[in-house]
């Protein structure tokens, strides 16, 4: 009995041992682990640390080569802005002796302008005597013109030259002026060949008006172009193109003009039927 009892003490007490023992193991791994998670801790703070300060280093790296940069510009811009002021200066020294030499010029022309307006006088009044021979030539002519209606003056054709040609359509030389009154051809009444101009026997009545471009035409090849000054009901005056005047229009000469619309030729009239 005594034994038993002895045995269950011990047993007891050897429990406890095991008891305390492992409680005590318990502890020392706790505090081994929270050492190395410190440690762990203090280790990656430590790297964060030492990653901001490489970060902050290369920041400044960065801004140095920055300020180099920049510096290098600068420097590079100055140095430009001296070149471009050192040609400003060569410039404004040239523009000066130009300014020199023009006001030189100046000078002269100032001295010489009393003769050139002396002689832009006489061309103004030369050109004026001129206009009037032109207006009272032009006058003449429309008076010539008016008297040969009156009287209904036939066109005598001089020759074959201004007869139409059959394939006119086809020529493309615009479509042929047709005198309403009588639906013929107009052709050309009078010329002046001093002063570049022509009458012929189409006017307002006959849709012409001033300003409009006309080809002269004979047989199959254009003559000459005019350009309308002057239009009456049943007559027009034209001038002659700068590049025409030395051309010789002939009484008879057909009249012409190109239109928005398809090319044709009068059909209302024989090819060969002379104007009035």
């Amino acid at each position: 009995m005594a034994d038993n009892r002895t045995l269950g003490i011990f047993s007891m007490g050897l429990c406890g041992v095991l008891l305390l023992a492992s409680v005590y193991l318990y502890n020392s791994n706790q505090g081994e682990k929270r050492a190395r998670l410190q440690k762990e801790m203090e280790v990656s703070n430590m790297t964060a640390d030492l990653a901001q300060k490489e970060a902050s280093i290369n920041d400044l790296a960065k801004q140095k080569e920055d300020l180099k940069n920049e510096l290098s510009t600068k420097i590079s811009s100055l140095e430009k802005s001296a070149s471009d002021s050192q040609l400003q200066v060569q410039s404004l020294t040239q523009n000066v002796s130009t300014l020199s030499h023009d006001n030189e010029i100046l000078k002269k022309d100032a001295e010489d302008k009393p003769r050139k307006i002396s002689s832009l006088m006489r061309s103004l009044e030369d050109a004026r005597n001129e206009k009037k021979d032109l207006l009272a030539k032009v006058s003449s002519l429309q008076t010539q013109h008016q008297y040969a209606e009156a009287a209904d003056e036939p066109i005598e054709v001089p020759n074959v030259e201004t007869e139409i040609p059959e394939d006119f359509a086809s020529l493309d030389l615009g479509v042929l002026v047709e005198k309403k009154s009588r639906g013929v051809p107009s052709r050309v009444q009078h010329t002046d060949p001093m002063f570049g101009f022509i009458v012929f026997n189409a006017g307002s009545d006959d849709d012409i008006k001033v300003g409009t471009l006309v080809n002269i035409i004979r047989g199959r090849q254009l003559v000459a172009k005019a350009i309308v000054r002057q239009v009456q009901l049943q007559t027009s005056g034209a001038m002659l193109l700068p590049e025409w005047k030395e051309t010789v229009i002939k009484r008879g000469d057909l009249i012409s003009q190109y239109v928005l619309q398809e090319k044709k030729i009068l059909t209302n009239f024989h090819p060969n039927t002379p104007g009035q």
